[in-house]
């Protein structure tokens, strides 16, 4: 009877609020609108629709900005002198500033992106994503070797990104780990989809 009783509350409740209840096999599910809430697992039986979710897209093309490297080893930001190489085509909980980009929610999103440049034959390139916050490498660093100044190269990485605090900063960065060749970039794509809290 207490049971029944709780049961009789909770739907009376949820007319108040404007949620259902459905109960099926012991497993209760609670929607309000198109939300489910719930406490414990969800079974999906079909397709999934998600509304929104953090990300963000962009790049740049038919670009000549010069990476110049002074220091073997040493990162340099993707940039121009302007701060406008990179063009976001989409952000929902990002925003650019400077050509960085800033993740206005603290989480863990993967990254993608491919880098398009020309360098010296043979000369080893890296890149990474950078958090300026914390001064870390995110994930692991992508290389490739020059081709020549009329042959095109590809640095292509994705990265499991961290971002640790709210409005994280982080920036795309190479470096030459042969000497001080300077690299030009060319073309450029990403893309950053929020994972989890």
């Amino acid at each position: 009877m207490k049971k029944l009783i709780i049961i009789i509350f909770v739907i009376c409740s949820m007319g108040v609020f404007g949620q259902n209840l459905f109960l099926n096999d012991n497993n209760v599910k609670i929607y309000r609108g198109d939300s489910v809430l719930l406490e414990g697992n969800l079974d999906v039986n079909g397709l999934l629709t998600i509304g929104e979710i953090r990300h963000a897209a962009g790049g740049f093309q038919d670009s000549s900005v010069l990476i110049s490297i002074s220091v073997q080893g040493d990162y340099y930001q993707v940039a121009n002198a302007t701060g406008d190489l990179w063009q976001v085509t989409d952000l929902d909980g990002f925003s650019m500033s400077g050509d960085t980009l800033i993740v206005d929610n603290a989480g863990h999103y993967v990254a993608l992106f491919v880098l398009t440049f020309t360098g010296t034959t043979n000369v080893e390139y890296h890149a990474r994503i950078f958090d300026v916050n914390a001064a870390t490498t995110e994930g692991f660093t992508v290389a490739e070797t020059g081709r020549g100044s009329t042959n095109y190269s590809k640095l292509v990485g994705a990265i499991y990104v961290g971002a640790e605090t709210d409005n994280d900063r982080f920036v795309l960065e190479v470096s030459n780990e042969s000497g001080t060749q300077d690299m030009t970039v060319v073309h450029a794509n990403f893309i950053i989809l929020y994972l989890h809290s």
